[in-house]
């Protein structure tokens, strides 16, 4: 999210020559649905800079996604006449309302996450709000146990062969066990990146209204194709930044997996840093550390991270080269990324002072 405070930016020259080698394979597609939106498909310039940063997000991760179709849920696992059953439910926040909303069966098209997008009144500082879908499960045995741990680890093959997608990031694990006629069978199942939601502020000055159109305008820069007009919000941004929260960062099992912290063991982020993790990660333990710099993927200009918890207002983030170390660290495919010591980075001073609001990340 972004609070207004004070803070002191760098001015630093980077001599860099990045090449990202072979054409880009084939990924994910970042799919918006504006099902609940009441406000962004109103704005064209606004809708066209969502797009826009899907797009980019979409075009940084090479990963391949299978399909998740009506046809795998439930899944029964068997063995002799004992049946084992998982039948999956998703559920997402709703950008409009805040709501949880059902989304059972899950149906997912084979390299496509689906990100509900809209805009709603959020109190306080906070730009944006993303994150990915939550899951649950209901467990059904029946027949003998002798026969229930072989029927329980097809149902888990099976399951954990289609709802982790054959890629990218663990967003969430159910871990349990069934019991049948006194025999216990264990399961581990696992689920991947499918749906997510993005929201934004509409709301400036919190008296809870969303704002007219001149307001809006005043407080939100939508042009994605223009500089960051001084004293605005830069929408292109937040929704980088949000839609990296929608497919892990900061959210998934896999990013908690190498967090602790301040300190982030991923080895791709941790080798572009020098060789440490330690204070790697922003206090929330969610974020990349605060006022972090690194090279852009378009052009190699040092600018701070996208997934660092603020914005400076009148400035633009594209994606980085830490913020797809980060991505690379959860299990996502990128496009390549040069090796730590491919860049000189000169520190020629200090200098600058500008507000700065934070972007928020939320656990659908």
């Amino acid at each position: 999210m972004l609070s207004l405070h004070k803070t002191i930016g760098h001015v630093i020259l980077l001599l860099v020559c990045l090449s990202f080698g072979a054409p880009r394979a084939m990924g994910i597609i970042i799919s918006l649905d504006f099902t609940h939106d009441t406000y962004i498909t109103t704005n064209a310039t606004a809708q066209a800079a969502l797009t826009a940063a899907a797009s980019d997000v979409s075009a940084a991760i090479t990963t391949s996604l299978t399909a998740i179709t009506g046809a795998d849920d439930p899944i029964t696992g068997n063995d002799g006449s004992t049946n084992v059953t998982v039948d999956w439910g998703f559920s997402y926040t709703n950008p409009t309302t805040n709501l949880s909303e059902t989304y059972d069966p899950p149906t997912i098209a084979a390299d496509t996450v689906t990100i509900f997008a809209g805009g709603r009144n959020i109190t306080g500082s906070t730009l944006g709000i993303g994150g990915p879908n939550s899951a649950g499960i209901g467990l059904g045995a029946s027949g003998f146990g002798s026969e229930v741990i072989a029927a329980m680890a097809d149902m888990e093959s099976q399951s954990n062969t289609i709802h982790p997608r054959g890629g990218g990031p663990t967003m969430g694990n159910f871990v349990g066990s069934r019991t049948l006629q006194g025999t216990t069978a264990f399961y581990d199942l696992d689920f991947g990146s499918s749906l997510g939601s993005i929201t934004f502020d509409l709301d400036s000055d919190n008296n809870g209204a969303q704002d007219n159109a001149a307001q809006l305008a005043a407080y939100w820069h939508f042009d994605h194709t223009t500089a960051v007009a001084a004293g605005k919000n830069d929408f292109y941004s937040v929704a980088v930044h949000e839609l990296l929260h929608a497919v892990g960062i900061g959210t998934a099992d896999s990013w908690d997996d190498l967090a602790s912290g301040t300190t982030w063991s991923g080895p791709v982020a941790v080798a572009l840093n020098g060789g440490s993790g330690v204070g790697l990660l922003h206090t929330d333990s969610s974020h990349i550390v605060q006022s972090l710099m690194s090279p852009r993927v378009s052009d190699g200009v040092l600018q701070e991270v996208v997934m660092d918890p603020n914005i400076t207002v009148g400035t633009r983030k594209e994606l980085t080269l830490m913020d797809m170390a980060f991505l690379q660290d959860i299990n996502w495919q990128t496009v390549t990324i040069p090796e730590p010591g491919g860049f000189i980075v000169v520190l020629l001073g200090v200098m600058g002072i500008a507000p700065r609001r934070p972007m928020r990340s939320s656990h659908s």
